[in-house]
């Protein structure tokens, strides 16, 4: 590894290139469940805890880095869909066996034939969603553009605290689902009465952990392939390219 300018943050600089490295440009189609869970320690250190934020401010950058990820809430508006309403759906945005895959779920809706609400308590019709686009190469020049809905960029923070999952219309951040793998999935072994000010309040990681047996990404469960997406979309990101240049440099 070139010399970097702080040796604290030599760990970030080998985490961001790991990560393209084994995460994207690698055979990601090959990580096993326990790759993905020990990888969420990573992610949860760089988005969780903000080592990846403090290295982009240390080396000149103004406020947070940018990421592009799938809005969920938005594509839902757009399609007319409630997310309170899905009994499950994952962001997702990630890439496996060439496809980017977002917005995988099920949702409740009005009964085109009776007229029942998607809101009632039976009689209701469901509509499966996914968003599939064909990504034969890794390099980074050829991904979609932004587009605001499947691939919107937004800072750091609003990225972990977007919508990343839904099961039974409750609403999982994308910081809980790193806090599932990380504290409840066994990625650290780690006491959940810690006090750090950067623990999640206490949520329904048994339902959220539902993800994985309903929502089918291809060859993964969902929530590990939300996981697989949260870490391809930290890998991808011009402002991380953009860092990871910096700590090379000086």
């Amino acid at each position: 590894m070139e010399a970097v300018k702080n040796r604290k943050y030599e760990a970030v600089l080998e985490d961001l290139e790991w990560l393209l490295k084994d995460w994207w440009h690698g055979s990601p189609d090959q990580l096993s469940a326990g790759d993905l869970r020990r990888g969420s320690t990573t992610l949860h250190l760089l988005l969780v805890q903000g080592s990846l934020g403090k290295a982009w401010r240390e080396y000149g950058f103004q406020k947070e880095p940018k990421i592009i990820a799938p809005d969920i809430e938005a594509i839902a508006t757009s399609r007319e869909l409630r997310l309170d309403l899905a009994p499950s759906c994952i962001a997702g945005g990630g890439r496996q066996r060439e496809m980017l895959l977002s917005f995988m779920g099920a949702f409740r809706i009005d009964n085109p034939s009776t007229g029942i609400k998607a809101d009632a308590e039976e009689g209701f019709a469901v509509e499966t969603s996914s968003i599939l686009a064909l990504s034969p190469s890794t390099d980074l020049s050829l991904l979609p553009p932004i587009d605001g809905l499947g691939r919107r960029e937004v800072s750091m923070s609003q990225y972990v605290g977007a919508v990343g999952a839904v099961r039974r219309g409750t609403k999982f951040s994308r910081k809980q689902v790193l806090e599932y793998f990380r504290n409840f999935a066994g990625g650290a072994h780690y006491e959940s009465s810690d006090p750090s000010p950067n623990r999640v309040p206490s949520f329904d990681q048994a339902r959220l952990a539902e993800l994985d047996k309903h929502v089918q990404a291809d060859i993964r469960g969902g929530l590990s392939f939300e996981l697989l997406s949260i870490g391809q979309a930290v890998a991808t990101a011009p402002d991380v390219s953009r860092l990871i240049e910096a700590m090379k440099a000086r």
